[in-house]
């Protein structure tokens, strides 16, 4: 099974130039530039809370080093996709999260998120290629993982090690964006379930 990009931004013109921007604040690790692109009540979890201030504690904004500018610039550089109608439409990225297939359990799979990303018989840069795998959607093998690599397993039934970097759970982190008042914001960026 495979999971291909898509991109729905383009379609609309003002949230592509919205994106645009965010891209941008991203790039200079702007939270000067980030904030007024947030809703002023963005969720940041789902237990309750969240709001401005929430998101700045939490993610430490005015920080160059701050893990949010490499979360947020996976988040966008990855697509996305529009959901719901007229007041209740929203944009959601990236598209491993917006475009997953219902029938497949997210909390056991992940996402290949390129063509070419190479399957190792062990969790070593040197290690033999088992294969290459073009965007498959593949299973965790050792859930809760923090390590640069990930144990898995293909539709087939291949086995072995994918670097981290190039795969990812359509329950890691996403954000969610909506007209506030006729402008684009992101009003949510929450992982989990």
């Amino acid at each position: 099974m495979t999971l291909c990009p898509v991109d729905d931004a383009p379609s609309d013109p003002s949230f592509a130039e919205y994106r645009n921007r965010l891209a941008a604040a991203i790039e200079q690790k702007s939270e000067q530039a980030l904030l007024p692109l947030l809703a002023q009540d963005i969720r940041t979890s789902f237990g309750g809370g969240g709001g401005i201030e929430e998101f700045r504690k939490h993610w430490k904004t005015s920080s160059p080093d701050s893990p949010l500018w490499d979360e947020l610039g996976e988040i966008v550089s990855n697509g996305g996709s529009f959901k719901g109608e007229a007041t209740s439409r929203m944009f959601w990225a990236p598209y491993v999260y917006s475009n997953w297939p219902d029938d497949v359990d997210a909390f056991e799979h992940l996402a290949a998120l390129r063509a070419g990303v190479e399957l190792k018989n062990r969790a070593d840069e040197n290690a033999d290629l088992v294969r290459t795998l073009d965007w498959s959607i593949i299973r965790i093998l050792q859930p809760g993982s923090d390590s640069p690599w990930r144990q898995v397993r293909t539709a087939d039934g291949a086995e072995g090690w994918v670097r981290s970097k190039d795969v990812r759970s359509p329950i890691d982190y996403r954000a969610g964006f909506s007209q506030v008042k006729g402008e684009w914001k992101m009003t949510a960026l929450v992982a989990g379930d």
